[in-house]
């Protein structure tokens, strides 16, 4: 297995084996990987839109060989990935080392953004990891999924009775009607909750069942529960014999302008269900993934606990909550120009925070870029919180006073470092650190409303 750290650079011997398997998922932008395993490969967000740090054209990994060595650079993609006989795992690389290899600060990130439970996951193998998070990310999906509605589709159904409303079938009612016994048989067409959609969520259910991990995530909240209740309700036609028909009705990736979250879902259930070959069936490359946009999840981290606190966060992916820097004048009439997205804004506050997953803030294009908030929204404070691997008293933020406009204002720039636990016992301790530097974390936001 071939273990690395995001947005790291690190020389590796070009023989390795694993290295060599997976050479050919190098230096290519994460778009095609997605569209050509793309029955393998599960990424989260599932959707580039949702992401503001990606756009499906970066890379999972880049490698250069020279002179019997081979130089890595990895980015903001961390999980795990497995291509034939050859095994990747990239950690974040805010990761503490744990004594059992599990990934305590990505599973927590999961936990605070994604409605997921807090449970203890799997230190086993790498293919036993990525089934204990596609558990875990099975409940979220499906209540997504659900607050679309159940999802209906038109289904073929074969009658036979005395009152057809649809097509007969001729051959099927010479078969089952001779003699003639009063009835016809035909088909009909109809929206239908119990689908081959509906269909494969439902053997996904009764599969997590029988697993320790899938029972766990299934009953460990209320909301689950009913979700779950809700599904077995609507596929009354459920069969366990009929499962292999139902993956193969489903490879083809559903496609609705309305249950988009449905496609998402869908792709989870056939991972889940292909996981125990994890092969699939129109894929001659054994090919399988759980990747994760560590970005993405550190800022909308920071929203769960921003939120509360009052504080807007903008999202440029789906062009909501834009500010502008100017207006254009033309003879047409006048036009907003320079659209912006800060990451949060308080405006009563005063207060604009900014999300960044580096080691610490730069100098000169994060500055830059606060300064520009704070100068639109006429703010007083602004915050650039990154992760800091220092503990709770080490972490200290570092308060720039500014000058200028910001002197008559009595405005201050400040780096804050987030304490990420790196000593951890085990994930319940780590948690316990987390929800301190949390708590550390509103205090100093409420001191400078």
């Amino acid at each position: 297995m071939l273990s690395l750290r995001d947005n790291a650079r690190l020389e590796e011997d070009a023989s390795n084996p694993d290295l060599k398997g997976l050479q050919c998922l190098a230096n290519r932008p994460l778009s095609s990987l997605d569209k050509e395993l793309k029955e393998g490969l599960l990424v989260y967000p599932h959707s580039f839109k949702e992401s503001a740090s990606l756009s499906g054209e970066e890379h999972l990994f880049d490698c250069y060989a020279e002179g019997g060595r081979a130089l890595l650079t990895t980015y903001n993609l961390a999980g795990f990935l497995g291509l034939n006989d050859s095994e990747l795992i990239i950690r974040s690389r805010f990761e503490p080392e744990s004594a059992d290899g599990a990934e305590y600060f990505l599973h927590y990130l999961l936990y605070r953004t994604g409605d997921m439970q807090l449970l203890s996951l799997s230190a086993g193998t790498l293919k036993e990891r990525v089934f204990d998070y596609l558990c875990l990310l099975f409940p979220a999906f499906l209540k997504s999924a659900l607050a679309q509605g159940l999802f209906r589709a038109y289904c073929r159904e074969e009658h036979n009775d005395s009152r057809p409303h649809g097509p007969v079938a001729i051959a099927r009612h010479l078969r089952e009607n001779l003699p003639f016994k009063g009835t016809l048989t035909y088909t009909s067409r109809s929206l239908n909750y119990d689908n081959p959609l509906t269909e494969l969520i439902r053997h996904t259910v009764e599969y997590l069942n029988t697993t320790a991990p899938g029972r766990r995530v299934l009953t460990a909240s209320s909301e689950n529960r009913q979700n779950v209740q809700l599904l077995i309700a609507a596929t009354p036609g459920y069969r366990h014999g009929q499962r292999q028909e139902i993956l193969k009705r489903n490879m083809r990736p559903v496609t609705h302008p309305y249950y988009t979250a449905y496609a998402p879902l869908q792709k989870l259930c056939l991972a889940l269900l292909s996981h125990e070959k994890l092969a699939y069936a129109s894929s001659k490359t054994k090919a399988w993934g759980l990747l994760f946009d560590v970005a993405f999840l550190w800022e909308e981290y920071l929203n769960t606990l921003l939120k509360p606190l009052g504080f807007t966060h903008p999202r440029n992916r789906e062009g909501s909550g834009a500010l502008y820097l100017a207006r254009h004048m033309l003879p047409t009439g006048n036009y907003a120009a320079f659209r912006r997205y800060p990451d949060f804004y308080h405006a009563g506050n005063s207060q604009v925070i900014d999300a960044k997953y580096k080691y610490a803030p730069d100098a000169i294009l994060d500055v830059n870029q606060m300064m520009t908030y704070l100068y639109r929204l006429r703010a007083r404070y602004g915050l650039l919180v990154y992760p800091s691997q220092g503990s709770l008293t080490e972490s200290r933020a570092q308060r720039y006073e500014l000058l200028g406009l910001g002197e008559e204002k009595q405005s201050a720039l400040f780096f804050y470092p987030f304490s990420v636990p790196q000593d951890a016992s085990g994930f319940e301790t780590f948690a316990q650190g987390m929800r301190r530097s949390e708590a550390c974390f509103k205090d100093f936001v409420r001191t400078l409303a």
